[in-house]
């Protein structure tokens, strides 16, 4: 779903999305006169819930904050961005994205586990808490799965473009997009 656009290097929020009543309520909260608010609003939802963010390999629980940084109003996290954010995931997310958010989840647990792992610790009996053979195993495992995650993103990618494609071969304007 696009949330927002580009035109003339100046974010404007879709139609489409103003029809979604989540999307309005922020919009119409805002008062002023270019809606730079309600602007700022929609992309932090945009930029939390859309597989194709750059913030959506952060992990859930500092991805608010990364977002935060980088827009130049911090957003804070009320019930209606709560269920903007919401909305948008229940309208843009089908097996696919769900099984990529999954995925995303447990390479983040890998990376604690990399990150954490003190295979000279030892457990209450004095024998060695981790096994190394095992944490090489994981090791190997990690490129494979990296082509994994690769891959369900291009075929997610796929599935994205098949939506819009029109008969004759030809592609949707993205004022022509409908919501998804």
């Amino acid at each position: 779903m696009n949330l927002i656009t580009l035109v003339n290097n100046k974010p404007e929020i879709s139609t489409y999305a103003l029809t979604i009543k989540e999307f309005k309520a922020i919009w119409d909260l805002d008062n002023t006169k270019h809606k730079d608010i309600a602007v700022n609003q929609l992309a932090y939802v945009y930029f939390y819930c859309d597989v194709k963010s750059p913030y959506f390999e952060y992990e859930e629980k500092i991805r608010g904050e990364k977002i935060n940084e980088a827009l130049t109003v911090k957003i804070k996290e009320t019930d209606i961005i709560i269920k903007a954010k919401e909305r948008y995931n229940n309208l843009n997310k089908n097996i696919s994205i769900l099984l990529l958010e999954d995925a995303m989840t447990s390479v983040h647990k890998m990376r604690d586990y990399f990150k954490d792992i003190d295979l000279l610790k030892e457990d209450n009996n004095g024998k060695l808490k981790y096994n190394s053979k095992q944490y090489v195993d994981n090791l190997k495992s990690l490129p494979d799965i990296l082509k994994s995650i690769k891959k369900l993103r291009e075929e997610i990618d796929n599935e994205m473009q098949e939506g819009i494609r029109v008969r004759g071969g030809g592609m949707l304007n993205i004022e022509e997009i409908p919501n998804r």
